[in-house]
């Protein structure tokens, strides 16, 4: 939808970071004479922006992402609400999902598995437990994943993309079924109350990818990874990977 060399407020797109249903993902970078600042832009789709309730989700991705301030959570520097643009700061690195499949058998060494779920831990932690005005309101991702996990070239992890994400008082009933179906908690895949616990649940999802080098629902079609979610049904980690 985006081309490279496209001016928005100011930046010039050079390369695309990734797309989903909001938007897109882009580096891009502002020059002014020997100054220059690099940042990765998500540009909202016209047709998001067109419909009150796309641009309320969009909104609320910028409010959220700039609430929380931590090492291992992607940080918003600005944004354009009217052209539809979140400025974060860019992650100079890969995400998990390209270390996996570059991973001997998809899979990582131990001490890199540990290092990487320490930090999505440390940052998760702070999302769970944002206060705003002195009250407990969480902000819950839902939607943890390989490709939304970008680590730096030193080795320096951040979670991405609040896109989807909720503030929520204790536990909250999804309006719909939004994430990727094979890191979904069974609350989150049939619409139900979600909490801290579901963000946690794809975690360990990621977890068992990067030690088995395979998720442990997934099957041949998403229907049957719904059903292996709901009924917890998975081949033992200590059996895939002994």
């Amino acid at each position: 939808m985006f081309a490279r060399g496209t001016n928005i407020a100011g930046f010039t797109l050079v390369r695309r970071l990734g797309a989903g249903g909001m938007g897109e993902i882009w580096e891009a970078v502002r020059r002014n004479g020997d100054f220059e600042m690099r940042a990765a832009l998500k540009v909202a789709n016209p047709d998001v922006l067109s419909m009150p309730e796309g641009r309320a989700l969009f909104q609320r991705e910028a409010s959220l992402s700039a609430s929380l301030r931590h090492p291992n959570i992607a940080s918003v520097l600005s944004a354009d609400l009217d052209k539809g643009v979140i400025f974060y700061e860019l992650v100079d690195g890969a995400d998990l999902r390209q270390l996996l499949s570059q991973g001997s058998g998809n899979r990582l060494p131990t001490p890199v598995i540990v290092s990487l779920l320490y930090q999505i831990c440390r940052g998760l932690s702070h999302a769970h437990r944002r206060e705003v005005g002195g009250k407990l309101s969480p902000v819950i991702h839902r939607d943890m994943s390989p490709g939304n996990v970008v680590i730096d070239y030193d080795g320096n992890l951040k979670i991405v993309d609040f896109g989807i994400a909720k503030a929520i008082a204790g536990t909250e009933r999804s309006e719909s079924v939004k994430g990727k179906i094979s890191y979904m908690a069974p609350e989150q895949a049939t619409a139900g109350d979600v909490d801290s616990r579901t963000d946690q649940y794809a975690v360990g999802v990621m977890a068992y990818e990067a030690i088995a080098g395979v998720r442990p629902n997934d099957g041949t079609h998403e229907g049957e990874t719904l059903h292996n979610i709901l009924q917890g049904q998975h081949r033992p980690l200590q059996e895939v990977a002994p």
